[in-house]
């Protein structure tokens, strides 16, 4: 079999080569690149997501390191359990998710618990898709790496060799596709960059080895050590349950109806008539409530593919953006600020129109409408929702 058919071969069948497993896995990531990558992933036919100026999430990535490495040790077994406990070199917020955290996965149900106190809970045979530790989940399942990209090729036999004194067959991927069905790239876009070179063990067909690169600049990287295959684990490794005494959020959050949100906030929800809009309750910020209301999106009009957003805090204004560099417009109920986005060159699509405003003590932020004057309708049919008793 050729080098490419090694590749396919011991990757399909990796998940029957071993049992255990434990290694230290050491990850690098550069924030401004994994950012392009992600912004690159979108779909070309679908309107794309911008940030605007003031857009408090920029402003705090520019608070952030520009990169940072993170050393945990892993364990795991081929029966879908695995634990990582990670130590981060670079000192970053809970939000970033890079603060040292345990992270515990016992076949559809897993936890993560941070060292700030954050715990975030998943049950996947409730909910579609989503992982809390996408590097691991990776790593041990070189099937969903490569079957996200179009074109694999197996490295050049001269760059086969050893990692880490373990035999290893390699790999060189592109054409990573957010719009393959059921690729890993459906739920993390841009997770991985325009090029990816992987390094599968010999014997196991664990990925050992990973770099992906944006424009030929490193932006991602896992490398693992002190392999220790089939192995005794304590079976407690897996079973551990997460603590009882602190509050636990969602990974993939449910939506509810706007009326029932409405009736669990503090403050005046709003919602635009004439249509059907879903809430999140996001988790509460150190400063006030935050909600997200979507609108469903019109698939018939392509200006409108993307799912309006209009978010909403009160009393804090620190998940709104500033408007300094925004347009102030006056609409049906007051003042507000509108900014739209560049045309986007490659597909022809509208830039993305953001509008700010503030009713009766809630401040609102929409996104999403890709035609102003929809924008500008939808923010003037914003009416208080009435809460459900």
């Amino acid at each position: 079999m050729g080098l490419l058919g090694d590749v396919l071969e011991l990757a399909a069948t990796s998940h029957l080569r071993w049992r255990t497993m434990h290694a230290t896995v050491t990850e690098y990531s550069h924030l401004e690149r994994q950012n392009r990558s992600i912004e690159r992933s979108q779909l070309s036919f679908v309107p794309k997501r911008t940030s605007p100026p003031g857009d408090p999430w920029k402003v705090k990535q520019a608070e952030r390191p520009a990169d940072f490495t993170s050393h945990a040790q892993l364990w795991a077994t081929a029966a879908d359990r695995y634990r990582i406990e990670t130590a981060a070199d670079t000192e970053a917020s809970d939000d970033d998710g890079y603060r040292p955290r345990t992270t515990v996965r016992d076949g559809v149900r897993s936890w993560m618990m941070t060292a700030g106190g954050q715990l975030t809970v998943h049950d996947r045979s409730t909910s579609f898709g989503g992982s809390l530790d996408i590097g691991a989940n990776l790593l041990l399942d070189p099937r969903a790496i490569l079957s996200a990209h179009t074109d694999v090729q197996p490295k050049d036999a001269g760059d086969v060799g050893e990692v880490d004194g373990r035999a290893a067959v390699g790999a060189v991927l592109r054409g990573a596709s957010p719009g393959r069905s059921g690729s890993m790239m459906m739920f993390w876009p841009g997770w991985l960059g325009d090029e990816t070179t992987v390094d599968l063990d010999e014997a196991t067909g664990i990925i050992i080895g990973l770099r992906s690169t944006v424009d030929g600049e490193l932006m991602r990287s896992f490398a693992l050590t002190d392999l220790v295959i089939d192995g005794a684990l304590d079976d407690a490794l897996f079973t551990e349950q997460p603590p009882t005494d602190v509050p636990a959020k969602s990974a993939i959050q449910q939506p509810d109806p706007v009326a029932v949100v409405a009736g669990t906030v503090s403050f005046t929800l709003f919602a635009p008539t004439g249509g059907e809009s879903m809430a999140f309750k996001q988790s509460q910020t150190t400063d006030g409530q935050m909600v997200s209301v979507h609108m469903m999106p019109n698939f018939a009009n392509r200006s409108q593919m993307v799912m309006p957003t209009v978010l909403q805090q009160s009393p804090s204004l620190s998940m709104m953006p500033t408007t300094d560099e925004w347009e102030a417009v006056s609409l049906r109920h007051g003042p507000a600020w509108i900014w739209q986005a560049e045309a986007d060159p490659e597909s022809g699509n509208a830039g993305e129109v953001h509008v700010r405003l503030d009713r009766g003590g809630t401040h609102i932020w929409l996104r999403g409408p890709h035609d102003r004057a929809e924008a500008v309708n939808v923010a003037e049919r914003l009416e208080p929702v009435v809460p459900a008793r």
